[in-house]
């Protein structure tokens, strides 16, 4: 089944911890799915060796 809703709608992380259900779901680190841009920007995560992870 294609989803035919093309609307693409951006979500803070409070609100995506409501649709998930929460934190801790499917990442474990919760920085590891930002771009370099996007990962310097939040105060929780830095840029290491290449890609996004939480601070220490």
């Amino acid at each position: 089944m294609e989803n035919e809703n093309k609307e693409v709608i951006n979500l803070t992380d409070e609100e995506l911890k409501e649709v998930t259900g929460g934190a801790g779901g499917f990442f474990s680190n919760k920085c590891s799915y930002f771009a370099k841009t996007s990962c310097v920007t939040r105060p929780n995560c830095e840029w290491k060796n290449g890609k996004c992870v939480d601070k220490d």
